[in-house]
């Protein structure tokens, strides 16, 4: 056996030394394999920018020439030209085309070109003697120019992939990078139906790196060009987008200048612009204005979608007007979300709002009445009217509801504005700014909307309404809250006869509602209006202004029994406070009325200074002293006027007056007065009344007989009652609920005699209470007697005829002492009408019928113990025999004119 040979061990520099030479082999071929690439770019790039323009020539129908192709350099290649042309309808042409190129990509896969810079492209789409009939057409054909990668239009079949492969999506283009792309020169004509021809001149587009300057897949697209279609004016059109993940657009805004202009919905449209991202498409500058002058305007109103599974659905919600495309367009996607941007809605102050088509009513009125003349036809005809309008409004609101889609709505920072219609003048306080909306609709049909009315008085967001709507079981309901909220942008939303002043606010309301529709609506909840002005000619003659209200309690409202009921209500004006509660039924045919209200006791100058100035003239600078307190009670059938219940009693046990003011001269009843009369045609009388006038008549010179038919007549209670008739109040108010009209008063004579000296004539609330103020001081001040005196020496008995002195001349020739029952019977039955009875002293006869009606007011004296019968059978024996300047009986008397005698004015 031989021994093994001992081995040498390794030289430790030997190693590093043969690495090192490995490592410098291989970087000199690295270098040898980079220099042969770069040595040989041109003539490998050069074949495959062929094979690219190849392969997209295959996907085209159609005719591509590309022209000639040179290689400026190992990153740059040159095409003098590019064209396409299919058809006599289709034809594109490019010049001066270089595409940068990356040659790593060119060697190793992926995008060569990085950058394309284009001198000019000019098109032609569509044949000028054959235009397209409609965009639709044109869309088609586009489409069929392009086919898939491998030949196939897109339309035809997919070839199948083996099974167990998946297809390679290089054609994805989420896997390509936008090559950065500048074009200096754009022009073209595009024909076709219903704009004839479409010609863009000066046209340019430069897809560029973001803003932010990093390289990467996202790029910027900036563009431009002048476009003039048939018809219409030049326009330029600027474009900007977004690329984000490959050659998809992520978003583009196309804006117009001018804007462009269409006609919808009877008025004339326009928007500045578009913009579209892979969601969203919004109108810029929106607006829509009518020929009235009505317009809205908004900054922009974009719609969000998501597609649909199928294009069957009609959007039968669109408005009329809307272009069938897009209605197509948006029957092929599910709305999602509308939002509005800075709306500013202009509409004209009285302008009137074109009213649609009625809608079927329920429960419509049995008895309409068109002309109502009695009570309760004034009654059932305004209640029929409010009624048919809830009903129309819930029946609006159903039918809305339910045609809107499933999508929230969006309205930020609207404003409206109120402009005169002569000249479009605005008044800033009729302005209104910052309202919010926003509406959300479920597939269910459940909705919800919410309204904010941000104002400078309040913080923002304490002023809103919520309602919500369930289409199950139809109820509607809702919440308004409101801090404080100027009114005067809302003035056209009050009927004319109430209206915000400058400062009228809406305070502290907190109102709840809920309508079951279309049969109930209950209203609960308070709310405080201020700086309102009234226009109500039964209230007062003239416009009151500064009116502050506050209304509380619940009302529910059932149309389907015609009956509303309000409970734990009160109402307050100024500092007065009223407790009530009220209820209406069978409002559809014979209405039952009835209230009952309390007005809390409460300070007496408080009470006066919380009614408005306006009403009360005569009582400026009144003082009062004490506590006032009332109530009230109403209660009518229409069925049964003469069961009517009405009371009304004030409490000023301890009311007193301090000062009567400047304006009212009570105390000078006392002594004698200056009496200044405005008649009807505008002239002023001014007399003397009291002992120091010589036609005076002190009540020891009038007879008795005269005294007693003019208590009978006008008052006979009154020597019984402290200026008020509760009774005569309440006949008064039967007699005129039963006739329609204001045929009968209520006036005691001492409320006669405050209306005579004191105030005008109108039949107005306002006269009414300064009349019930100012009879209870004179009832205070004067003795009955002394009452009577005034009365008969002021009132009026005829044209320029004033007392009793000179009306017992004018008539008679006497003086008042010497008068005969029938005839002092004569004079009070003339009194009511004094100017229209003066026919008879005109004519010089008496007509019987009116003679008849003195006669039986002498018979009322002998039932009432005022005359004995023997007096009263010699006045029936007798014959009215008047001082006329044409004699007795000269002239026929005229019937229209003469006999339109009241027939109850003598009960009680």
């Amino acid at each position: 056996m031989i021994p093994p040979s001992p081995q040498t061990p390794p030289n430790p520099t030997t190693v590093p030394k043969r690495r090192l030479r490995v490592l410098v082999g291989l970087v000199l071929t690295l270098i040898a394999v980079v220099g042969a690439a770069l040595a040989l770019t041109p003539s490998v790039a050069e074949p495959l920018v062929r094979r690219a323009l190849i392969r997209g020539a295959s996907r085209l129908s159609g005719t591509l020439d590309p022209g000639r192709l040179q290689m400026d350099s190992w990153t740059r290649l040159t095409l003098d030209r590019v064209s396409w042309r299919d058809g006599t309808d289709l034809n594109v042409a490019a010049r001066d085309v270089r595409l940068d190129i990356d040659p790593w990509r060119a060697v190793f896969g992926g995008n060569p070109v990085k950058a394309v810079s284009v001198g000019s492209v000019a098109f032609q789409v569509g044949d000028p003697d054959h235009p397209f009939e409609s965009v639709d057409a044109l869309t088609t054909r586009l489409k069929g120019a392009v086919r898939r990668a491998g030949g196939t239009a897109p339309d035809g079949p997919t070839p199948p992939v083996p099974s167990g492969k998946t297809r390679r999506t290089r054609g994805d283009p989420s896997r390509r990078t936008l090559p950065l792309i500048s074009l200096d020169a754009l022009s073209g004509a595009i024909h076709c139906h219903p704009f004839g021809e479409a010609l863009i001149e000066g046209g340019w587009l430069n897809v560029v790196l973001p803003d932010d300057g990093l390289a990467g897949h996202a790029r910027r697209i900036d563009g431009a060009l002048d476009l003039t279609v048939a018809g219409d004016m030049p326009r330029h059109i600027a474009i900007a987008g977004q690329t984000s993940g490959g050659v998809l657009l992520e978003s583009i805004r196309a804006t117009s200048t001018p804007p462009l202009r269409f006609s919808l919905l009877g008025g004339d449209a326009q928007i500045a612009g578009v913009s579209w991202a892979s969601d969203t498409i919004a109108a810029i500058e929106p607006s829509w204005a009518r020929p009235d002058g009505s317009a809205v305007h908004a900054q922009s109103l974009s719609v969000r979608w998501s597609d649909r599974d199928d294009d069957t659905a009609q959007p039968d919600w669109l408005p009329a007007g809307v272009p069938d495309g897009v209605r197509r367009l948006i029957a092929r996607k599910v709305l999602q979300e509308v939002e509005v941007l800075r709306p500013e809605i202009v509409w004209l102050r009285g302008a009137k709002v074109a009213q649609e088509k009625a809608l079927p009513q329920q429960n419509a009125p049995t008895t309409p009445l068109d002309s109502p003349a009695d009570f309760r036809g004034r009654l059932v005809a305004p209640y029929a009217s409010v009624e048919s309008r809830i009903r129309q409004a819930f029946a609006a609101l159903t039918q809305g509801m339910a045609r809107i889609p499933p999508l929230r709505l969006s309205v930020h920072g609207a404003s409206f504005r109120l402009v005169g219609q002569a000249h479009g003048e605005t008044d800033p306080d009729e302005s209104l700014a910052n309202v919010s909306l926003t509406l959300a609709k479920t597939s269910q049909g459940q909705l919800k909307a919410q309204v904010r009315f941000d104002a400078p008085e309040s913080t923002p967001g304490s002023n809103e309404l919520v309602a919500a709507f369930d289409p199950l079981d139809r109820r509607l309901t809702g919440t308004l809250r409101v801090a404080t909220l100027p009114l005067v942008p809302y003035a056209q939303a009050f009927p004319a006869a109430l209206r915000p002043g400058s400062d009228g606010l809406l305070e502290a309301a907190d109102i709840t509602f809920q309508a079951d529709l279309p049969d109930r609506l209950v209203l609960t909840g308070a709310a405080t209006l201020r700086g309102l002005s009234m226009d109500m000619p039964a209230v007062a003659s003239s416009r009151v202004h500064d009116i502050d209200v506050r209304l509380s309690g619940a009302l529910v409202w059932d149309l389907q029994t015609a009956a509303i009921e309000m409970s734990d209500a009160l109402v307050s004006v100024g500092r007065i406070q009223v407790p009530f509660t009220a209820s209406g039924s069978n409002l559809r045919d014979w209405p039952q009325i009835r209230l009952d209200a309390a007005m809390t006791r409460m300070n007496a100058q408080d009470a006066l200074e919380s009614i408005p100035s306006d009403m009360l003239p005569a009582l400026d600078g009144v003082r009062l002293a004490g506590t006032v307190a009332a109530t009230a009670t109403l209660d009518i059938d229409t069925r049964n006027l003469s069961a009517m219940r009405f009371n009304v009693l004030p409490d000023v046990a301890d009311m007193r007056t301090v000062s009567l003011g400047k304006a009212a001269g009570v105390e000078l009843l006392r002594t004698h007065f200056l009496h200044r009369i405005e008649r009807g045609d505008k002239s002023v009388v001014n007399r003397i009344v009291g002992k120091a006038s010589p036609e005076w008549v002190p009540i020891e010179s009038v007879p008795r007989q005269l005294i007693g038919a003019l208590t009978t007549s006008e008052d006979a209670e009154f020597f019984r009652h402290q200026g008020f008739s509760p009774e005569g109040i309440r006949r008064s108010l039967r007699v005129n609920l039963e006739r329609g009209g204001f045929d009968q008063g209520a006036s005691t004579l001492s409320q006669q005699l405050v209306k005579n000296l004191f105030l005008s004539r109108e039949k107005t609330l306002a006269r009414k209470l300064q009349e019930a103020f100012l009879t209870w001081q004179v009832e205070q001040y004067l003795t009955k007697e002394k009452i009577l005196e005034l009365y008969l020496n002021v009132i009026e008995w005829g044209p320029g005829v004033w007392g009793i002195g000179p009306a017992a001349r004018h008539y008679f020739g006497k003086s008042p002492a010497a008068l005969s029952l029938l005839e002092a019977a004569y004079l009070v039955s003339i009194i009511p009408a004094p100017s229209r009875n003066h026919a008879h002293w005109e004519a010089g006869a008496v007509p019987k019928p009116f003679e008849q009606r003195v006669k039986r007011l002498v018979r009322e004296m002998q039932r009432r113990g005022l005359v004995d019968a023997a007096d009263a059978d010699v006045a029936a024996e007798q014959t009215l025999r008047l001082a006329s300047p044409h004699g007795p009986g000269t002239q026929d008397p005229r019937p229209g004119d003469l006999t339109d005698i009241p027939d109850d004015e003598f009960s009680d």
